[in-house]
């Protein structure tokens, strides 16, 4: 609401022959400063309501921001989980013969072409990977275990490695797609054990 100031009597003395202030001009002025005081008055409760107000809106703002960003951890959060299951859930399908894994005795192992399946064929669809002979120059006997790391879960024709260290059997999941395993022969030939479905389980029959 508008301000409205009372104004000075017209037509009235508002000093006397001395030069000192009327009654008149007395009255009209402790009415004039009283209208100011009350006016700044209301202008201060309004600046501090004003103020709560802001701050309330900032506090308010903040929550949603923490809010907004708790979503996008938790979101973050699903999407690794459900990324992290679709690979650990993975295994080997569409190779020719009884094992996607052929070892001969000299130690050279045959990775035959194979289907990578994962756990979540939406996310992550199935992928061909193209087979390859691995010189692995392991004794008969040993078990050679085959894997290969693949980031994008894309790649046709992924590096193979393999370890013949029990205790460094590799561990699907991340990046690491594990095929299986296969036992060096003394003579002729042998197939491995390989990942089946539903997926990796931390023994390779």
């Amino acid at each position: 609401m508008a301000l409205k100031l009372p104004r000075l009597p017209t037509n009235q003395q508002i000093v006397d022959e001395k030069g000192y202030p009327t009654t008149v001009f007395v009255l009209w002025w402790a009415e004039f400063a009283d209208q100011i005081e009350t006016s700044i008055d209301g202008i201060s409760v309004a600046l501090e309501a004003a103020g709560i107000a802001l701050d309330a809106a900032d506090a308010a703002q903040a929550a949603a921001d923490a809010a907004d960003a708790a979503a996008i951890v938790a979101q973050d959060a699903a999407a690794a989980t459900a990324l992290e299951t679709s690979i650990v859930n993975s295994f080997v399908k569409d190779f020719a013969g009884a094992s996607p894994l052929e070892a001969d005795s000299s130690g050279n192992v045959t990775i035959k072409n194979h289907t990578r399946q994962y756990g979540d064929t939406v996310l992550n669809p199935d992928v061909s990977i193209t087979g390859s002979v691995v010189a692995t120059g392991a004794a008969a006997t040993s078990v050679v275990r085959f894997y290969y790391d693949d980031a994008t879960r894309t790649d046709t024709t992924p590096t193979f490695a393999f370890t013949t260290d029990p205790a460094l059997g590799p561990i699907q999941g991340g990046d690491r797609h594990v095929i299986g395993a296969v036992e060096i022969p003394a003579a002729g030939s042998s197939d491995g054990g390989f990942v089946r479905e539903p997926g990796f389980t931390g023994i390779v029959p």
